[in-house]
């Protein structure tokens, strides 16, 4: 955690895969909804790899959280 805001970072054992970044997006969204984050932001989103590779991703806007929140939502109907 940072004084400002958190880092999420997410540890993967197999190679890189597309739908590595969506899965974080999903982390940013339940970061942002738990009632117990202190109203801190996420400030960067992390993959690391065990093959040593790393890869920093921008997290979501509040208007693309909502976006992707809604569509989350709509899939599980």
């Amino acid at each position: 955690r940072h004084n400002d805001g958190v880092e999420i970072i997410d540890l993967k054992t197999g190679k890189p895969r597309q739908e590595d970044e969506e899965q974080l997006y999903f982390y940013q969204i339940l970061w942002v909804d738990d009632e117990r984050n202190e109203n801190k932001p996420v400030k960067n989103l992390i993959v690391e790899y065990t093959n040593n590779e790393t890869k920093k991703i921008n997290p979501l806007t509040n208007e693309e959280i909502d976006k992707k929140r809604k569509m989350y939502i709509a899939e599980r109907k």
